[in-house]
């Protein structure tokens, strides 16, 4: 085997280990949430409480991305994460686990994602030639939705036979086992950019990144939708835990089963991705069809209220989800050069993130006063409007085509 299939091997299987572990320990969190409290609000403004750090520190993990060895950042935050899952599960074990300890954890996960998240994104085209890069991302993506599709098809059923200590357990465990695997990936330095790097100031890096993002009109665009998506989804998220929590042709066990579903169309969006090549010249069309046929789909099935009807237009919109990820990452990461691509996709991330606490906090609130099919059915609608005003746009289009001379930074 090449060094280079070796290396992205170990990136992937390791990626797909500690995805498993999030997958359960998140389908268990908003119910043992809900379950300790009883309220939608406290369960999304301790979601949104936790998001945070990545938010506000966010930018600055890019930084260090591209200053320090990417995959040593990938480790440590792995293995951070790891620990702090274990130190909680033991708390939880020898005395009653408090919210205001989850609360800590998810904070302690949330920085660690600051840096782990654009190290991960970086690193992936520095493994695989350009020419195979979006196959590579949807081969990458495909790992992450199958152990998506096991973690939360099992996760609601741990949680209501062994309790969330046991999931916070797995997932400590697959996070350390994660970072041990990962240890063995090998990276070729580019010895002139690095240098090049550490010339300027930790703030210089970051300033530069963040004035890349504001000068390129099109990037600019992309990360307005990427805030109106994370800000919808963030209330969609957040009400889906009580929709089916109090919905009498659903339940705690169909909620697991729904994030199976969702992480099933993904793996399928993957799958096909994986060996369907779009040309440039179609990626805006296939983004822009995607982009609401996933929303479209999850109206739909909200409106249905029923486990089959539900579960087969969530995984059928998420099939067309992975589209809207693939295209949105892939065609950034190659828009980017490679010394701006850390600081730059953090930017973009932390940005992107900034509504969504506020999603998560407002759906939460408003689950508590309105049905939560009425915030679910409400925010669907809102988004495809916002969407089709941000996303139409000659701008856009010549962004994601890949015509670099209508979107280079003025």
């Amino acid at each position: 085997m090449k060094k280079s299939s070796m290396n992205y091997l170990l990136l992937w299987q390791g990626n797909a280990v500690s995805i498993f572990g999030e997958a359960l320990y998140n389908v268990a969190l908003g119910l043992w949430i809900y379950d300790k409290t009883g309220s939608a609000a406290i369960m999304g403004t301790i979601i949104a409480v936790a998001k945070l750090p990545i938010i506000i520190l966010g930018p600055f993990g890019g930084v260090l991305a591209d200053r320090l060895d990417r995959k040593k950042l990938i480790v440590l935050g792995d293995l951070l994460r790891g620990i702090g899952m274990l130190v909680v599960a033991a708390l939880g074990l020898f005395g009653d686990l408090e919210v205001w300890m989850v609360m800590c954890l998810g904070i302690l996960l949330s920085i660690c994602a600051t840096f782990f998240n654009p190290s991960m994104q970086s690193i992936l085209p520095d493994i695989v030639s350009k020419e195979k890069l979006v196959k590579a991302s949807s081969k990458f993506q495909i790992g992450t939705q199958g152990a998506n599709i096991i973690g939360n098809a099992i996760g609601g059923l741990i949680y209501i036979k062994f309790g969330f200590l046991a999931l916070v357990f797995a997932n400590g465990v697959s996070y350390v086992i994660s970072a041990f695997t990962e240890c063995f990936i090998k990276v070729q330095k580019n010895i002139d950019l690095m240098g090049e790097v550490k010339k300027n100031s930790f703030f210089e890096e970051f300033k530069d990144g963040v004035k890349y993002v504001m000068d390129n009109k099109a990037l600019s665009r992309i990360i307005l939708f990427a805030l109106s998506v994370n800000f919808f989804s963030g209330m969609t998220m957040t009400s889906l835990n009580p929709f089916f929590i109090l919905s009498p042709h659903l339940g705690r066990e169909a909620y697991g089963l729904m994030s199976a579903f969702m992480s099933g169309g993904m793996l399928i969006g993957g799958l096909l991705l994986s060996v369907v090549t779009i040309k440039d010249s179609n990626k805006y069309k296939v983004f822009i069809f995607s982009t609401f046929t996933f929303e479209a789909s999850l109206i739909i099935g909200a409106l249905i209220e029923r486990k089959i009807p539900i579960f087969g237009f969530f995984m059928f919109g998420s099939i067309f989800l992975m589209a809207v990820n693939t295209i949105l990452n892939t065609s950034t990461l190659m828009a980017v050069p490679e010394n701006m691509r850390g600081k730059v996709m953090s930017v973009v991330s932390a940005v992107a993130m900034a509504m969504s606490p506020l999603g998560n906090a407002l759906g939460g609130v408003l689950s508590d006063i309105v049905q939560p099919k009425t915030v679910i059915l409400s925010s669907g609608v809102v988004w495809l409007v916002a969407a089709f005003i941000i996303v139409v746009n000659p701008l856009v289009k010549s962004f994601f085509n890949g015509d670099e001379e209508e979107v280079v930074v003025e």
